[in-house]
């Protein structure tokens, strides 16, 4: 699967009841660091040719080598907080929905 960063952050956006500006804060509080670090998680894994660089370009004052950081952090979430694996489950579901499949192309 081959999603667009954009639609990434959306999908989670939506999820965590938060704005594209919001997630782009740069800021330390848990209700952006959270769904932030799931976008970039998501992103490495479903956006083909998007770079550690052009994810950190996604998100105001974040530098790339934070970006490893936050992949890794979200991958223990999904391993070890079920209430986050939940919510990152149900936004690779909307990712891989039709829906989001055609927009992406």
């Amino acid at each position: 699967m081959n999603v667009k960063p954009e639609r990434i952050i959306k999908a989670v956006c939506d999820e965590f009841g938060i704005t594209r500006e919001q997630i782009g804060l740069s800021t330390r509080a848990r209700s952006t660091t959270t769904p932030r670090a799931i976008a970039c998680m998501l992103m490495n894994a479903h956006s083909e040719n998007v770079s550690t660089e052009k994810t950190a370009e996604c998100f105001e004052g974040l530098q790339a080598h934070s970006v490893y950081a936050c992949i890794r952090t979200a991958r223990d979430w999904w391993a070890y907080d079920s209430y986050l694996k939940k919510k990152i489950e149900n936004i690779q579901r909307v990712l891989s929905s039709e829906a989001y499949a055609i927009e992406s192309k």
